[in-house]
This record gives structure tokens, sequence and C-alpha cells, in this order.
């Protein structure tokens, strides 16, 4: 049977010392799924190297297991708080437990809440800015259901 702590302590030999981090993994007795992130992301080659060193450390006379390494997506919500801080100064798309979602630039984390500065059109911001009104709100992390980063195809 394929240990869950064996394969988290092959994982952490090859990302220790390094900016990749783990999100997810997964263990069956048939199947090994690892979910990586990173400071500055993560290349294909980190992909490859730890899907080979996990292959190459587990012996297949005894196990029979599909083995998937891979990045975490654009699209895929925040698991970690470091996840959220490597998104400060980027925008987010914030959906709370209770359903409401916020659209904004993430500004600043602590250990159980986020800053979001709401995006606003410019009219409702000039009107704001014109007023001194914060457009910024925090959210306590227990109230997050998810967060995601929002990926823009526009020229600046």
């Amino acid at each position: 049977m394929l240990e869950t702590k064996k394969i988290s302590e092959l994982i952490d030999e090859i990302i220790a010392d390094t900016q990749l981090f783990l999100i997810e993994l997964r263990v069956t007795d048939s199947s090994i799924k690892v979910v990586l992130d990173g400071d500055n992301g993560v290349a294909l080659k980190d992909c490859v190297i730890l899907s080979k060193h996990i292959e190459n450390s587990l012996d297949r006379d005894l196990f029979d297991f599909s083995l998937e390494v891979t990045s975490a997506g654009v699209g895929q919500p925040f698991l970690l708080r470091r996840q959220y801080e490597n998104h400060i100064d980027r925008e987010v798309l914030v959906t709370e437990n209770n359903g409401e979602t916020i659209r904004g630039i993430l500004t600043d984390v602590s250990d159980n809440s986020v800053t979001i500065r709401k995006k606003l059109s410019s009219k409702k911001r000039k009107k704001l800015i014109k007023n001194e009104i914060d457009d910024c709100v925090v959210l306590l992390l227990k109230n997050i259901n998810h967060t995601k980063a929002t990926v823009s195809f526009k020229n600046n």
C-alpha cells in the first residue's frame, strides 16, 4: 500500500530549500496526485524532476500506481496563506460563505483576514477619491468560501 507519509518525504527531498511548496497531496491504493505552487510559479521541469524522483523511489513490483505531478492552475482556489501572500497587489475574486463575491486587488494578508481594494468603475472610483472614501474591505478568512486569482487578457 502506498503511504502518504513516504510520498510526502520524497516530495520534501526535492522541494526543500526551493521556492516551491506543496498545495495538495492525494494518495490512494493506486494513484498519487501532487499539486505544487511556487513563489515564482512552477516550471514544467520542476514537475518532471519531482515526478521522476517519486517514480524512481518506489518499487513498481510492489506498487502499481498512476502518478500525476502538476502545478496549481490559474482558476484553482487558494488553499494556503502563502498563496494569498504571493498574490498581494494582484486582482482576485473572493466568494464569501454567504455567496457574495468581491473582485479587487488583494492588498494585505494577516493571520485571520485579507484586505481587498474593490474594483470599481472609473466613475465610481473618482467619486470615492473626491469624497475621500476608502474602497477597501477587510474579510475574515473564516467567512471566505474561496479565493481565486483573476486573469486579464487586456493590453494596458
